[in-house]
């Protein structure tokens, strides 16, 4: 959520049930995210949410450039929102395995994982890894069948789980943003947000990321391409991993994911007031296939 947005989001929007800040926290954080846009020079900077840990916790901050899917950095703090420290980049294959750890976050940036997972075959072709990443990966392919044992830090599976949540949760009303002629994304000033009717509509909401769905040509035609270009929320697989929910009265619409729980998405109707947050343990659930109804059951 936008800083200037912020501190009434979290009161008005989300009822100060989504994510609860001590005083001292958003005294801290106020101060912290405006040092922090003038020594990046970023255009924005949004708080983003909380990861809960055993010890500590992890408050996760975001920076945009003029581009806010292309230009985004991130950045969290264990002191309380008193300073920010980035969050490694990551190889995709270290990202992987990071996304093997099940268990709670410590709370700890420097404690470190060992994750073992099913090696390449004699067939798959040799993978060329940077020295950092090959450093941290020890092959065993003593029985026969090769393992890959790596050591992954927590501030990388930090930012291996921020990154994850962000591709299958980060949404926003259709229409808040455009691509322009330099095929830009930016905020759309002229949005007034969506009414109340398509407000409780999963149609409306879209993932805020580079679009990855193939469209026909017959939707392309129907659609406008400046607005239309994200991919709506509602065609996510398996149906049923977003649900949505009124507050105070149907004043707000609240947007939520099972796969992730924590994530909130929320949104006040006929204003541009909109945003999301998390603020969870940091973990998939696995159990999801087991808690969503049998189609068979509904025949």
């Amino acid at each position: 959520m936008e800083l200037e947005n912020f501190t009434a989001a979290l009161s008005d929007c989300l009822g100060g049930g989504e994510m609860v800040l001590s005083t001292e926290t958003r005294a801290a954080l106020q101060s912290s995210i405006v040092l922090l846009k003038a020594r990046e020079r970023f255009a924005s900077v949004k708080l983003w949410g909380r990861i809960k840990g055993v010890h500590r916790d992890y408050y996760i901050a975001q920076g945009f450039g003029k581009d806010e899917l292309k230009e985004k950095k991130g950045f969290y703090s264990v002191d309380n929102c008193v300073s920010f420290l980035e969050l490694p980049k990551l190889h995709p294959v270290t990202a992987a395995s990071a996304q093997r750890i099940t268990t709670r976050f410590t709370g700890t940036a420097t404690h470190e994982y060992t994750v073992k997972e099913p090696g390449p075959s004699e067939s798959d072709p040799p993978l060329d890894l940077p020295p950092d990443v090959e450093a941290s990966r020890i092959t065993d392919d003593n029985d026969g069948s090769p393992t890959v044992t790596s050591t992954i830090k927590e501030d990388q599976r930090l930012a291996a789980v921020v990154a994850a949540i962000d591709y299958e949760c980060a949404s926003v009303p259709r229409g808040a943003f455009m691509r322009d002629g330099a095929n830009n994304v930016k905020p759309v000033s002229t949005f007034r947000g969506l009414s109340l009717a398509d407000s409780g509509k999963m149609q409306c909401y879209v993932h805020f990321r580079e679009p990855t769905k193939e469209r026909s040509l017959s939707d392309r035609a129907q659609q406008d391409k400046i607005l239309d270009f994200l991919d709506p929320i509602a065609d996510d697989v398996p149906e049923g991993s977003w649900y949505l929910q009124y507050t105070r009265g149907g004043a707000i619409a609240l947007v939520k994911n099972t796969i992730w729980p924590g994530y909130t998405g929320y949104h006040v109707p006929g204003t541009n007031t909109f945003g999301y947050v998390y603020n969870g343990l940091g973990q998939r659930n696995q159990d999801l296939a087991f808690m969503l109804p049998n189609p068979t059951d509904q025949e």
